[in-house]
């Protein structure tokens, strides 16, 4: 037999079949799928399989090709009975629907923690509605939205996310170009901020000035978290 690539594909009936298994393992706590070509109608199979699942905590479907039907599919499994804590899509074909949808989903999700969306396409309008479902979202500690074709539109919804969200502890915004004038309204939310610990402003192109500034934050934020952590260990 001839060696092709096309033997080894994750085929339709793959995804059924894994998706039937998934669904009748009710300990499964985390599953990977990575670089399988998983497009919007696997996803949707995948997606099904976990509505009502009782113990899935991790789910990652980095590095393939979910565009926005398989981002809303995902979105329903949130918005559901899911448990979900961690949710990874690095590097896929989500665009401003799929990111829009996702951030209806984060409105009333209490279960998630992590979300990477890092190396997609959602753009201005899907990291606007992400950056203002995150304002009122009191689960969410780590949220990676690098490099999604987003720039200086946002900036406003992201000082408003820094100000007014008391749980976010990690967010990364690298490779948008927010600008120097988005960067004094990142820098001005900042000032208001005590939760928000790291903050990756690669590549955005808010100046030395404004990073300096955020930087020194930033430090504030963890010294005060270090200090109340020492005063937790000898209270207990």
């Amino acid at each position: 037999m001839n060696f092709e690539w096309n033997l080894f594909l994750f085929t339709m009936q793959d995804c059924e079949l894994l998706s039937k298994c998934l669904s009748t393992c009710k300990t499964l706590r985390v599953v990977h799928i990575q670089q399988s070509k998983i497009d919007d109608v696997r996803c949707k199979i995948i997606a099904s399989a976990f509505v009502d699942h009782p113990a899935l905590d991790v789910l990652d479907l980095s590095y393939n090709v979910i565009q926005d039907r398989g981002a809303k599919a995902l979105a329903k499994l949130l918005n559901g009975q899911s448990k979900l804590s961690v949710l990874r899509l690095i590097n896929n074909c989500i665009r401003e629907k799929g990111g829009q949808a996702i951030a209806a989903a984060l409105k009333n999700n209490t279960t998630l923690r992590h979300l990477n969306l890092r190396l997609n396409q959602v753009g201005d309008e899907g990291g606007l509605a992400i950056f203002t479902a995150l304002i009122t979202n009191a689960s969410l500690k780590e949220l990676l939205i690098g490099g999604n074709n987003m720039g200086s539109a946002v900036a406003p919804a992201l000082s408003q996310l820094v100000v007014n969200n008391s749980t976010l502890q990690h967010l990364d915004i690298s490779c948008t170009n927010i600008g120097p004038e988005g960067g004094r309204l990142l820098q001005e939310g900042m000032e208001e901020n005590t939760t928000l610990l790291h903050l990756d402003l690669r590549l955005t192109d808010c100046g030395q000035e404004c990073e300096y500034f955020i930087s020194q934050a930033l430090y504030k934020n963890r010294e005060f978290c270090r200090k109340q952590s020492l005063l937790c260990d000898e209270g207990s």
